[in-house]
């Protein structure tokens, strides 16, 4: 009888009820689960809109796809995906939970349900990370740790305070091939002259407006200084570092960014410039000139802005060009891939206020941008690069909701392909015992 009331208040209240309104208030109810006990605690109105497509029972839906207890086992259903693929709908289990027995094994109940229509989803084979570090200088000693575990004779130091700055700075690190260091510019950072220790630096090459204070102790370390640039206008340091960097290297490869491009784009153009070797130029054709020209005149130039026309004010323009921020983003992360970086790890970041931004473009790898809360500005980059991506790391802690869909996205459990209500997808498929164990429900 009450299994009788509950599919029938299900019909009504998806009747009047969105599938999002419907998911949002999923985390209220908890009652019967495919497979479970057919008595059901009912809790007001809400009880039927606790139920997902292909459910014969309710439970909650788990926040993420991460289960902290114990994998059960998953039933199947048609109609409630798009394109007739088939849904699978999985439990994680913990002792002691209110909610029924369900497919969990023994003293275990359900604790939530995961749901895919595409690989299994109890299976993540690409993991997502936050950076361990919001500072941006802690960020930088973080990631050298990652990233040269060993000693290493030499390596950059830049400002901490400013993105433009840091950017330049990081066009140097794969010149020197050494770790790329950011510190105030009032004096050398602790956590900074202990990672110099760490990897016993002879040399170091000071690049932005940091005052003698630096230099000052890193002489007391006895490390040999040498300033590349020494302007604190970001257009005059470029130049010089870019001039620097191409009697260094040779490369008649240049990647230049116009006025007026907000910090965000210059943290994800300094991740090109670092993995690739390019020196990187913030300013007008006739502010960089000088750099365009010394020791020898470019043939290739990446020009960053919003009109592909302006890569015709450089030698070899080529424009990489974006109506936003994001767009901008995802152009450059096209670029370094264009030239022969692989996207296996992937950074991500808002486009609000508050990141790291000094320090992401030293990551060496691709860094997209998106919107507050979504994943618009870089969804469908990640949809194309998906299969080369083996970790995507987020710079600051995302919501469950973004962090769900990233997992999804990264591990083709495909929920965007989610359709229909409760009351649908049934009579649902038992699982056939052989793809039972994690991993080996049928795709």
């Amino acid at each position: 009888m009450i299994d009788g009331y509950v599919e029938e208040a299900a019909r009504r209240t998806a009747q009047r009820s969105t599938r999002r309104s419907f998911l949002a208030r999923l985390g209220r109810i908890a009652i019967v689960v495919a497979g479970g006990s057919t008595l059901a605690t009912v809790v007001g109105e809400g009880v039927a809109e606790a139920r997902v497509c292909g459910q014969s029972g309710v439970s909650p839906l788990c926040p993420t796809f991460d289960c902290n207890a114990t994998w059960g086992w998953c039933w199947y259903s048609r109609g409630c995906c798009a394109d007739g693929l088939l849904k699978k709908i999985c439990d994680c289990c913990a002792p002691n939970t209110p909610n029924p027995i369900g497919y969990c094994p023994p003293g275990n109940r359900v604790l939530c349900v995961v749901e895919s229509c595409g690989a299994d989803p109890r299976l993540q084979t690409k993991s997502l990370q936050t950076l361990p570090e919001r500072d941006p200088m802690r960020l930088s000693v973080a990631f050298s740790r990652e990233a040269r575990p060993g000693s290493v004779p030499i390596a950059v130091i830049g400002d901490a305070e400013s993105t433009p700055h840091a950017a330049v700075a990081a066009s140097l690190g794969r010149v020197v091939e050494g770790p790329v260091l950011l510190t105030g510019r009032g004096g050398l950072a602790a956590e900074v002259a202990d990672e110099l220790g760490r990897l016993q630096v002879e040399f170091v090459k000071v690049c932005g407006p940091l005052t003698p204070a630096v230099e000052e102790a890193l002489a007391a370390l006895g490390i040999a200084v040498e300033r590349i640039g020494t302007s604190s206008d970001v257009t005059a340091l470029s130049v010089e570092a870019a001039i620097w960097s191409r009697s260094m290297t040779g490369t008649r490869r240049g990647l230049v960014l116009l006025p007026g491009l907000p910090d965000t784009v210059l943290a994800s153009a300094a991740a090109v410039a670092l993995l690739h070797r390019l020196p990187l130029l913030i300013g007008t054709p006739e502010a960089v000139q000088p750099a365009l020209t010394t020791p020898r005149a470019l043939t290739e130039t990446f020009v960053v802005s919003g009109d592909a026309a302006d890569a015709g004010r450089f030698p070899g323009g080529r424009p990489v060009t974006g109506g936003n921020a994001e767009q901008l983003a995802g152009a450059l992360a096209g670029l370094l891939l264009d030239l022969g970086g692989v996207p296996d790890t992937t950074l991500l970041a808002e486009t609000s206020e508050g990141q790291p931004l000094p320090a992401l473009g030293l990551a060496g790898a691709p860094l997209l941008l998106h919107g507050a809360g979504t994943l618009d500005g870089a969804r469908d980059w990640l949809f194309s690069h998906r299969q080369a991506i083996q970790r995507a790391r987020t710079a600051a802690g995302v919501s469950q909701a973004l962090q769900r869909e990233l997992q999804s996205l990264l591990n083709e459990f495909e929920i965007h392909l989610l359709r229909g209500v409760a009351g649908q997808g049934l009579p649902v498929i038992v699982q056939p015992p052989e793809e039972r164990p994690v991993g080996r429900a049928r795709r």
